[in-house]
Parts: C-alpha cells; structure tokens; sequence
C-alpha cells in the first residue's frame, strides 16, 4: 500500500471521498494527460518465504507543475470520464522507462495496473503488444 492508501496506476473506482482530502483538480488532470506528465515508480514485490524481490509494481506518478497525490489522479480522471485517457499516458511511460532503465534485461516480473479495457482497445493493442513483447525480447538475447 502507497503512503497515499491506494493503487498506482489503475483507472479502478474508487471509493468515494467526502473529506475531499485529495483535492486533485481537473484541470491539472486535464494538462498532466495532455502534456504526458506521468512517471514511473517501482515498488518491490517480495516473496516473503524466500525473502527476495521476485518483482515489481510499477506506480504511476503525475504531476503538473507539482506532484499530484496519484489516489486523487485518478480519482478525478474517472471522475471526468478520462479514466482511458490516463491509462493511455500511464501504460506508454510505463513500457518506455522500463526499457531506458534496463529492467528489461532483468528475469523479474513487472506488475502494472490497468483498465481491462484498454488492454482489449484494437486501435492500440499493436502498441501495447510491442511494448510487452520488446522487454521479453531484451531478457531473452
């Protein structure tokens, strides 16, 4: 579990919040999306018989002139109907800094919170499909 109580990347429903403590606007949803303000962070998974790493969580983090609280992110972007939206920065990122950090070449599993359905869109399951097929590439040569 994040600082924050809650998941990375997933454009999940959320349980409401009647505190408003994320206080997370649209617009800054809108301008993170619009200009791909989102960063990937990587939480370890561990098999805790063996005590190792056998993998990572990868977290998005946006942000739009400061860090946005990511519960409230998307929060907010399924609020506005932009739950797609944010997935189709967050997944993107996600692949390239996996590649440009060399966690590719690694035999961990790497974890990363989507919508089902933007998995299953055809006019980006080509992208999508290189973005998983170039990390196991990289491991395997």
């Amino acid at each position: 579990m994040t600082p924050y109580g809650g998941g990375g990347g997933g454009g999940y429903n959320l349980p409401k919040n009647p505190l408003n403590t994320y206080k997370v606007k649209k617009r800054d949803v809108v301008q993170s999306l619009r200009h791909d303000c989102v960063v990937s962070r990587y939480q370890p998974i561990v098999d805790h018989l063996s005590e190792k790493v056998i993998g990572y969580e990868a977290l998005s983090r946006p942000w739009w002139r400061k860090d946005l609280n990511p519960e409230g992110f998307f929060r907010r972007a399924a609020e506005s109907g932009m739950s797609y939206a944010a997935d189709n920065v967050a997944l993107p990122t996600c692949c390239r800094d996996v590649l440009v950090s060399g966690f590719s070449k690694k035999s961990l599993e790497l974890w990363v919170n989507v919508l089902p359905s933007t998995l299953l869109t055809l006019a980006l399951l080509e992208t999508y499909e290189v973005c998983f097929e170039i990390p196991a590439f990289l491991r395997n040569n």
